[in-house]
């Protein structure tokens, strides 16, 4: 834990950001290097947030307490939107690449339906894990508590250039999968709208400043089909 002042906390002098900060870098501690290198024990840590005085810098505080409380729970949503990605990449490179091989007949029309509502859900799914690894990114930038790396999923991108390359050897009226979904001016943006750092857990106020709608929610079966049909995704 770095850049820690143990004589203000001894003092109980830390403001309410400076206390978040601290709960903060302590969860990560422990959980990057062991409860045991934690240079501040748990029940000490206790203590010293009971010093904290000044109803601004105990509304602060709490603000600190819920967003690692939120980075927590959108980790695992992030999680999540990669496995999906991830099984979804595979089946369909899978049936392209056994149509490529087996040299069998042209996709039927109801095949090629089913195989772009399973990209248009890539696709949807590239945007949600996106919109969530910039939010992190922003929380990184302004509490400058670069541990929250530690929550980042690793991003497929040899698998969705390699499904890519499928798609465009084997049936090029289906759409390709897209993920540079955000660009620099957007991250800026983003940026200069966030004015307290519980803007960053407002949901709605957050895909404004990023552009990124709500999922389609397409369902995702357990062997990698989608459960709606062309005609179903068509009215989203």
């Amino acid at each position: 834990m770095k850049n820690i002042d143990l004589m203000s906390m001894t003092k109980g002098k830390l403001s309410g950001e400076e206390m978040g900060k601290l709960i903060m870098k302590h969860y990560f501690t422990d959980l990057l290097e062991g409860e045991k290198n934690n240079p501040i024990p748990f029940p000490e840590l206790k203590r010293i947030v009971n010093t904290l005085q000044g109803s601004r810098n105990i509304e602060i505080y709490k603000q600190y307490e819920k967003l690692l409380q939120f980075l927590v729970q959108e980790s695992i949503r992030m999680d999540d939107y990669r496995l999906k990605m991830e099984l979804m990449l595979w089946k369909v490179s899978f049936l392209l690449t056994y149509s490529l091989t087996s040299k069998s007949k042209p996709f039927e029309p109801k095949e090629i339906e089913g195989l772009t509502i399973m990209i248009y859900s890539i696709n949807d799914m590239i945007k949600q894990f996106f919109f969530l690894q910039v939010i992190m990114e922003l929380i990184i930038k302004i509490t400058k508590i670069e541990e929250i790396y530690c929550f980042f999923s690793t991003f497929p991108v040899r698998l969705i250039k390699a499904t890519n390359k499928l798609i465009e050897i084997t049936e090029e009226s289906l759409p390709l999968i897209e993920y540079n979904v955000m660009t620099p001016e957007t991250f800026k943006k983003a940026l200069a709208g966030v004015g307290d750092i519980s803007d960053l857990q407002d949901e709605e106020k957050m895909r404004g400043l990023l552009g990124i709608p709500e999922s389609l929610n397409i369902p995702v079966l357990s062997e990698g089909r989608t459960a709606i049909s062309y005609e179903e995704l068509a009215k989203l």
